[in-house]
């Protein structure tokens, strides 16, 4: 599973601030490690560091690093080269946490990969996807073809839908809701 700084600035408490130039559906991340000075850097890595000062240091840092400082001021605009993403943490976590965190985010999305891998393949079904999804949008999740016949539909808790989805008597969207999928 790959992520972007963008979705783990919306996963992650106690953020102070972020900068994500890369566009939102770019994912290169798949790794996340503590920063140790002198190391190679790569574009599939997030790099946890105490502050943006340390930062500063890196004389290789480039467009397409991700870093994630524990505490600190944010950067300025102009601190780090163009395309250089990071978050700042409001310094109320420890490194260990923030690591344990960053496990769990990273194993609930790729938890939610391997689930729509299996729908893909025809293990799972189409409810079943919509399942899996809900606790990565946190709304009602559907599924519906091309004529908006409902596949399949998810709903919990206050993930829920405020409306009736289906025509009476059919098994198609209700026209309110077709018509607002038409922005």
């Amino acid at each position: 599973m790959e992520l972007n700084i963008h979705i783990l600035m919306n996963e992650l408490e106690h953020v102070s601030g972020y900068r994500g130039e890369q566009d939102y559906l770019d994912r290169k991340l798949s790794f996340y490690t503590l920063y140790q000075p002198g190391c190679v850097l790569r574009r599939d890595t997030l790099y946890l560091m105490e502050s943006a000062d340390q930062a500063l240091d890196i004389p290789e840092l480039e467009s397409g690093t991700a870093l994630l400082f524990l505490a600190g001021t944010e950067p300025l605009a102009g601190d780090f080269p163009y395309g250089c993403s990071w978050i700042c943490m409001d310094g109320s976590l420890t490194a260990d946490a923030l690591l344990s965190r960053l496990e769990e985010i990273f194993e609930k999305y790729n938890r939610w990969e391997q689930g729509l891998s299996a729908v893909l393949s025809g293990e799972r079904s189409i409810e079943a996807l919509c399942r899996l999804s809900l606790p990565i949008f946190n709304s009602p999740v559907m599924v519906h073809n091309r004529e908006y016949e409902l596949m399949g539909y998810a709903e919990a808790g206050n993930a829920s839908f405020s409306y009736s989805l289906l025509q009476e008597g059919t098994n198609y969207l209700d026209r309110n809701i077709t018509d607002e999928l038409f922005f």
